[in-house]
């Protein structure tokens, strides 16, 4: 693929950027994205270190519904959308971001499961397998403790975005006021991310 810049690569996925890019064909492994303002170009920390557990996750865990809360140029949704999940949802308050996130889900031919919503959190609504949240460290907390009531039982959260004291912050929130299980964390230039689960009824009890 000419011109473009390779910014991630695993086993099963690969992340390009470059001004002038062909699009992939449907069933690649590779994902395109155009350089612009909108944030999300695979490249900081927290980037990919939601990269690196979204990959632990699917397809191990049943991802029907994914909710890409504050999606920034799609790269998340786009990402879980290649790895195997059925039905993406992206939220980004942004009208520029959520542009550049449906003109990316077009160009990766993943519209048909990923679908762009330029709008706040309040617009979030219904029950998700998997919620990715790469925030930034001073709403963390809070929007991981809101998100959790949007998750699935059995379901898993993506948090990243977190450094410092919002990280012991997020985890206290999140495992002790609501009961999620941390299964993995990632720590990469100061930044954390964490991987969290809620169980099934049963197992909860």
């Amino acid at each position: 693929m000419a011109n473009t810049e390779l910014i991630w690569k695993s086993s099963r996925l690969e992340i390009r950027l470059g001004q002038r890019v062909s699009t992939p064909p449907p069933d690649s492994k590779t994902v395109v994205l155009q350089p612009g303002p909108a944030f999300g170009t695979g490249k900081h920390p927290t980037t990919r270190m939601c990269l690196e557990l979204l990959e632990t996750v699917i397809p191990k865990f049943p991802c029907r519904h994914v909710l890409d809360a504050g999606c920034g140029s799609g790269i998340l949704a786009l990402a879980a959308a290649r790895l195997g999940a059925e039905d993406v949802v992206a939220v980004e308050i942004d009208p520029q971001s959520a542009r550049a996130a449906g003109k990316h889900a077009d160009m990766n031919h993943v519209r048909d499961r990923v679908t762009v919503i330029a709008s706040d959190m309040a617009w979030v609504g219904g029950f998700y397998d998997l919620i990715l949240a790469n925030l930034c460290p001073d709403c963390a907390a809070d929007t991981g403790e809101w998100l959790e009531e949007h998750l699935a039982r059995p379901g898993l959260m993506i948090l990243s975005g977190l450094a410092g004291l919002e990280k012991d912050r997020a985890l206290y929130r999140l495992t002790r006021k609501r009961g999620l299980g941390l299964l993995a964390e990632r720590c990469r230039r100061g930044w954390r991310a964490l991987l969290l689960e809620k169980r099934a009824a049963e197992e909860g009890k």
